[in-house]
């Protein structure tokens, strides 16, 4: 009955950073996380870091908000994810954190998730590179 529920939890941290109410969400968000630690569930954290990445971002706390995704990557990374350390760098990008190497890194994740064609990950992902003349 406990398995997934930092993902649950996770949900329900977005609904309210969506509905604007950042003290709640990160209320979720701490519960979530605590959980995940408890129950070693792992499998979530990196969306669970991209979620406390969105809170500070909402809050103006902009070197908070890049040492969360910043760890999205790294945790997505560690569980051998590409599709999750994708939508990570793509953050990471997007919110001008990234170094050349972040940029090298989500090129060669591009190139690696060719089965992601049309996804609006990877389709976001190639509009970066392309306006930031990385392709």
């Amino acid at each position: 009955m406990l398995a997934g529920g930092s993902e649950n939890l996770g949900y329900a941290a977005e609904a309210l950073l969506l509905a604007g109410d950042w003290d709640a969400a990160q209320q979720e968000l701490q519960e979530a996380l605590q959980h995940a630690d408890k129950h070693g569930e792992r499998v979530y954290l990196p969306q669970l870091f991209l979620l406390e990445a969105g809170i500070a971002r909402a809050r103006g706390e902009y070197a908070a908000a890049n040492a969360s995704v910043r760890r999205a990557v790294a945790e997505a990374r560690e569980q051998e994810a590409p599709w999750l350390e994708l939508v990570a760098s793509v953050e990471l990008c997007e919110y001008n954190g990234a170094t050349a190497a972040d940029w090298r890194a989500l090129a060669a994740l591009v190139d690696a998730l060719p089965e992601a064609i049309g996804t609006t990950a990877l389709t976001k992902a190639r509009a970066l590179l392309a306006s930031s003349n990385r392709a």
